[in-house]
């Protein structure tokens, strides 16, 4: 089984586009296990970003007990490259829209 895992981390690496990654999520787990995964990513997001257990409980309608599970597991290497991609991604698209706006700006002078 060890092969098969390396096999798919082989495969989830060789993704070139989120279309192609979104794809072979679709086409290899099942809407209850997709469900489950990004259950788990928003409970670790929303952990990261220091949500109470309460909200997140009431906003994605998971337990106490894994929220908990999750918590115990936000220093594992796999779910910190997680949390930095999307942080990385945030910060990049905030970048992106102070860029666009300052050019937006700068593009609105009239020129003397």
């Amino acid at each position: 089984m060890e092969q098969v895992y390396k096999i798919l981390a082989q495969i989830i690496a060789d993704t070139s586009s989120p279309d192609e990654a979104q794809a072979l999520i679709s086409d290899l787990f099942s809407e209850t296990e997709r469900q489950g995964i990004a259950k788990r990513l928003a409970v670790t997001l929303m952990l990261s970003n220091g949500r109470s257990y309460n909200e997140i409980k009431k906003q994605l309608g998971v337990s106490s007990a894994t929220i908990a599970r999750i918590q115990e597991s936000l220093d594992k290497p796999g779910i910190k490259i997680a949390i930095s991609k999307v942080k990385t991604d945030e910060w990049a698209g905030k970048l992106a829209n102070k860029f666009a706006g300052a050019l937006d700006k700068l593009l609105a002078k009239p020129t003397p």
